[in-house]
């Protein structure tokens, strides 16, 4: 078996799993492999502060629609919950508004199975 590239080297420690290095077989997600929880999970972010934002600043769905390039249908089924921005809207709205991330949006967790929510928190909390 060939050996774990330099790249790789340490990735064992730096996980906390303190085992001898283990041979490389060309894929990283089985060389390496950590259940955090029992069941798949996928990461929605919602725009919960949005239509606050908008009202805030005298905006119309219509006019913020129009400023971000988008539809106009589109900014009333994010803020609904029915539509999600991806990361390039979310960027643009981030910028728009001149407002921190989790100003805008909120970051979920949800267990595809049980349909359970965690609420992501920023990594560092300014003070």
């Amino acid at each position: 078996m060939q050996s774990r590239p330099d790249h790789f080297a340490g990735l064992a420690t730096a996980i906390g799993k303190k085992d001898e290095p283990r041979a490389w077989n060309g894929s990283f997600h089985s060389t390496v492999s950590t259940t955090i929880y029992d069941s798949p999970m996928r990461v929605e972010v919602r725009a919960v502060g949005l239509k606050a934002m908008r009202e805030k600043k005298g905006l119309t769905q219509r006019q913020l629609a129009q400023d971000l390039g988008i539809s106009q249908n589109y900014i009333p089924a994010i803020e609904g919950g029915a539509r999600r921005p991806g990361p390039k809207l979310q960027e643009q709205m981030v910028r728009y508004f001149v407002y921190r991330f989790d100003d805008l949006f909120q970051v979920v967790l949800v267990d595809s199975e049980t349909g359970r929510e965690r609420l992501m928190g920023p990594a560092i909390k300014e003070q």
